[in-house]
């Protein structure tokens, strides 16, 4: 077997782990107990709460270093990165936008909305949606 698991949330993969920081993981809550992991040699993906218990964390190993308390607030689960900000990108463009206001109102408006709500954030550093906020 390998030295690693890849945890599966909502049908999603959020990362592969060393195994030997899963308790860590699990205590910090970046791993939760119902979320699936599978490692090489497994058959299946099993529930994480079917192998690890998630141990009682001390206040002090769940906070950041001093260096990144209150200002890198997001951490990317693909490039392994802390930042402050994430970068916002819609679908459509600029000049589509423009062309459905001139038309009409109505389709302008409803384009608009449309890429309002559409927006995603990201990693500033590899452009990658598998973002997490953390809280402090």
């Amino acid at each position: 077997m390998s030295d690693f698991v890849h945890v599966s949330r909502g049908g999603a993969i959020i990362g592969k782990y060393p195994l030997q920081d899963m308790p860590v993981l699990l205590g910090v809550g970046t791993v939760l107990l119902t979320d699936y992991f599978w490692q090489e040699g497994m058959a299946r993906w099993e529930l994480v709460s079917s192998r690890f218990q998630a141990p009682t964390v001390p206040p002090s190993v769940a906070k950041p270093p001093a260096s990144l308390a209150g200002t890198d607030r997001f951490y990317c689960l693909r490039c392994k990165s802390y930042f402050p900000k994430t970068v916002e990108q819609r679908k459509g463009s600029f000049m589509t936008e423009v062309f459905y206001w001139m038309v009409s109102p109505i389709a302008g408006g409803l384009y608009a909305i449309g890429n309002e709500m559409s927006k995603t954030q990201h990693c500033p550093r590899c452009n990658s949606r598998q973002i997490r906020e953390e809280i402090w």
